[in-house]
């Protein structure tokens, strides 16, 4: 178990130091008898200043990093803590990251996994005001969560988000929760509408099926073999649907919505107008990253890309300000290999001669009914689709105060961005460069752009054009170069 922090310190005796003013202010505080009857803690400062815990089964070493680490497992904490000294501990804890149970070092695991699991339930329970939980363990969590409000959850084959909430004594008041390789369909019929009734924020990571093991010895799941049953009831059958037509169904109605899914059943959701009292309207940020490879069938993805378009950001424009809409490198990149070289290049040319990426007149009717539109960033298979967006947004977006534009050149992301070929970010880095678009009326250069790969770029006025140059690039080193 260790704790991170926001604050920093000058140098590796920051948090004792800034300790000891502290109890010198307090002579006959108790602090300084919980520094001695806990010698187990190496650093009392980061549990008394610091609010992020990470939680593991394992004995951790000591640390480099200004962490407090615990030198004692889980069990220890509890079991050697009876007289309630640690109680502001559990006061100040806001954050908790659970470590997955094959998370050890060392090979020093206190006790079965089944006794983690039951000291963990007893460990969040003293925690008074738990805010944030990142939970990745395939068992339910005996525990009430009453002051929850963003959950990260990783979904396993024999245990959802769905076997997550219901095992839980009440509802928790969330407001963000992020579903981490959670199956595209569940069956969200069983879930009642009270428990994500408060839902702000959703965000969904791709979903990777499991894979069959050559050693099924070695699998998570064959660890877990001695879990009582009771952690895994038998689940009648019932129907599935995905979580937005839950959503929809239950009237709940997000602001954030980042996702991979390519359904219908999304579109639906954020479309939704049954009448002007029921209609949801108060999208602010949207984010999907595509993957254009996900069925050979190119037509279903063409006809998403143009219902988003046709149908979204105009039905939200008193209030979406984030645009985020890109074929996405990480997401596809399971897709491509289950193809052929050959047939990664037949899609990739079958989409190319399609308008599936071109700044075309639905996605431009749909940006200019806009009220709010701040970040807009798109991506694209082909570079003369960057080409019509700063024209777009020369000729247009200005009106509307746009702030900030972002282009995926081959559905780059910004994590991948460094692992691109030099080779490709020169290419492309020479490709804007040479780029010019004529002046318009009303346009200052004030919008800022960035491209992936590449970085932040600029708008430079040059002989009636505007151009992009780095941000980088000194303002003289211009004038001098387009006198």
């Amino acid at each position: 178990m260790s704790a991170t922090s926001s604050h920093s310190s000058d140098g590796p005796e920051g948090p004792d130091l800034l300790l000891s003013h502290i109890l010198e202010m307090f002579p006959n505080s108790s602090m300084k008898l919980l520094h001695s009857n806990h010698p187990l803690l190496d650093t009392l400062a980061t549990l008394v200043f610091f609010h992020r815990f990470t939680l593991s089964e394992a004995r951790f070493g000591p640390s480099s990093e200004l962490n407090a680490v615990v030198s004692k497992p889980i069990g220890s904490i509890i079991s050697d803590d009876e007289d309630g000294s640690l109680d502001f501990l559990f006061d100040n804890i806001r954050e908790l990251i659970v470590q997955p149970l094959d998370s050890q070092q060392d090979g020093n695991v206190e006790g079965s996994d089944v006794e983690y699991i039951k000291l963990l339930g007893l460990f969040i329970r003293r925690i008074k005001n738990l805010k944030s939980l990142d939970y990745p363990l395939p068992t339910p969590l005996s525990a009430s969560l009453t002051t929850l409000q963003s959950l990260t959850f990783t979904s396993h084959p024999t245990f959802t988000i769905l076997d997550f909430l219901l095992a839980l004594p009440s509802p928790p008041p969330l407001t963000s929760l992020t579903l981490k390789n959670s199956p595209p369909s569940l069956p969200f019929t069983t879930l009642p509408g009270i428990y994500l009734k408060s839902l702000e924020s959703l965000t969904q990571t791709p979903f990777q099926p499991p894979q069959p093991l050559e050693d099924p010895s070695s699998s998570l799941s064959s660890k877990l073999t001695f879990i009582p049953s009771f952690f895994f009831p038998p689940k009648p059958a019932v129907a599935e649907e995905t979580i937005y037509t839950y959503l929809l169904k239950n009237s709940i109605q997000p602001t954030t919505v980042r996702t991979f899914s390519q359904s219908p059943d999304l579109i639906r959701f954020l479309d939704y107008r049954q009448s002007p009292l029921s209609s949801y309207v108060g999208l602010i940020n949207i984010e999907i990253l595509l993957d254009p490879y996900k069925s050979k069938n190119t037509s279903e993805f063409l006809e998403f890309i143009e219902s988003f378009w046709w149908r979204v950001p105009s039905h939200h424009r008193y209030t979406i300000k984030k645009i985020v809409f890109y074929p996405s490198s990480s997401v596809s990149s399971s897709s491509i290999a289950r193809y052929k070289p050959k047939q990664i290049q037949k899609l990739r040319d079958k989409l190319l001669s399609s308008s599936a990426f071109d700044i075309t007149n639905t996605l431009k009717s749909s940006i200019r009914k806009t009220h709010r539109l701040k970040h807009l960033e798109l991506g694209g298979l082909a570079r003369e689709g960057f080409v019509g967006l700063i024209e777009f947004v020369i000729i247009e977006i200005y009106i509307n105060d746009l702030e900030r534009v972002v282009w995926h050149f081959d559905g780059i992301d910004y994590d991948d961005e460094k692992k691109v070929d030099e080779k490709v970010v020169r290419e492309i880095k020479a490709f804007v460069k040479v780029m010019r678009w004529k002046k318009h009326r009303g346009f200052d250069g004030g919008i800022k752009v960035r491209i992936v790969p590449g970085g932040e770029m600029r708008f430079v006025a040059e002989e009636g054009y505007w151009k992009l140059v780095p941000v980088s690039t000194s303002p003289n080193t211009i004038m001098a170069t387009s006198v």
